[in-house]
């Protein structure tokens, strides 16, 4: 078949399992490490930025809502209404994509198509 050739990487930490990614499927737990990480991050920031998010995961909507209620500036790009939308500064109904590409050509930033690299122009 198409997948005959292909070959699972093992994983370099225990060298006997299957690489997995480290992603959370919807109705999946964040790890408390990850969730208590992002909460230091937020806490610290002078401004946070969601892309995307309904905001209705309590995990997520609780970094939001810490930020508020810090005074810290939070700003969404999502279209419809979300859990969040009461607390914001400033939202821009937009499609992600498309947001994210005005934003990196203002700031001067450019992106290669299917590139993961950004690169500021100087």
């Amino acid at each position: 078949g198409k997948f005959a050739g292909f070959e699972v990487p093992n994983c370099e930490e225990c060298g006997t399992g299957v690489m997995m990614p480290r992603v959370v499927f919807f109705g999946g737990s964040i790890p408390q490490e990850v969730k208590d990480r992002a909460m230091e991050m937020v806490v610290k920031s002078d401004g946070i930025l969601v892309f995307g998010s309904s905001c209705q995961v309590a995990s997520v909507y609780r970094l939001g809502k810490a930020a508020a209620d810090k005074g810290t500036k939070v700003a969404m790009v999502n279209i419809g209404p979300t859990r969040l939308d009461p607390l914001l500064d400033i939202k821009l109904e937009a499609r992600c994509g498309r947001a994210l590409k005005e934003i990196c050509r203002n700031l001067e930033i450019s992106v290669a198509e299917g590139s993961n690299k950004a690169h500021a122009s100087s």
